[in-house]
């Protein structure tokens, strides 16, 4: 029970971090861009295990009041490995803002030899950056060897809408394909655009039990990520979820 606590604390100050309104048509810069794409970083504790970047997007939203950054990563070892470290170097107009962090969850978002997953940053300012300012990101990321099997959620049907004002709608449905029940997870919801390229990132919780095997569907209101014309622009849906106990 502190564990689930514990966990749903750390949720209610990562989706805390952006609110509604603030600044549309940000430059997105993407990690073919930049000097580190395609480049692999190793981690120290495991030689064999490597993750490189996929894309990567950053914008300021609220009115340059919140700063978002999102990577996709893959995983190139010939192991299961999760995330021990992100390290994500912001320019703001050509300002350098460093953070260093460990994702949310880490421990349990196990990734498979070949396969993908996400990573978020969320920032609020006590003061605000201009709206219109020019955000570029150069991310690293280190991993480790998995200790625990992953509890695979699938997302599938996913639908987004623009179905309120000023911001996006994402529906589908989650399904337990794992091989062990699980109490919570955290669903990554990427999008992109007809061209391939990564429009922004969502990741939500569905607060449910879910047995192997079992289906539920869902609605999540995109009310922070506000990415102008998601909903329109986005031709393609990818999903990654993990459930833990």
């Amino acid at each position: 029970m502190k564990r689930i606590i514990a966990v749903i604390a750390v949720l209610m100050l990562l989706f805390a971090a952006g609110c509604s309104g603030g600044a549309k048509d940000i430059d997105i810069v993407s990690s073919a861009e930049t000097p580190e794409s395609g480049s692999e970083w190793t981690s120290g504790a495991e030689k064999n295990t490597r993750v490189s970047i996929v894309g990567s997007v950053a914008y300021l939203f609220d009115g340059g009041k919140t700063l978002y950054g999102a990577v996709e990563y893959k995983n190139t070892s010939d192991c299961a490995i999760v995330l021990s470290s992100a390290s994500f170097d912001f320019r703001i107009n050509g300002q350098e803002t460093f953070k260093t962090f460990i994702p949310v969850l880490a421990e349990y978002d196990v990734v498979m030899p070949g396969e993908t997953s996400y990573v978020i940053y969320w920032e609020k300012f006590d003061e605000p950056k201009p709206s219109n300012a020019k955000v570029e990101l150069h991310p690293a990321l280190s991993c480790e060897k998995a200790k625990t099997q992953r509890i695979n959620i699938a997302l599938s049907d996913a639908m987004a809408a623009e179905n309120y004002p000023g911001f996006a709608t994402l529906s589908g449905v989650i399904e337990n394909t794992g091989g062990e029940r699980c109490s919570l997870n955290m669903i990554y919801a990427a999008f992109y655009d007809e061209y391939g390229s990564l429009l922004g990132v969502w990741n939500f919780t569905e607060n449910a039990a879910l047995d192997v095997g079992a289906r539920r569907s869902f609605v999540s209101n995109m009310t922070e990520l506000e990415i102008d014309r998601l909903a329109e622009r986005a031709a393609v849906i990818k999903g990654a979820g993990f459930g833990f106990n």
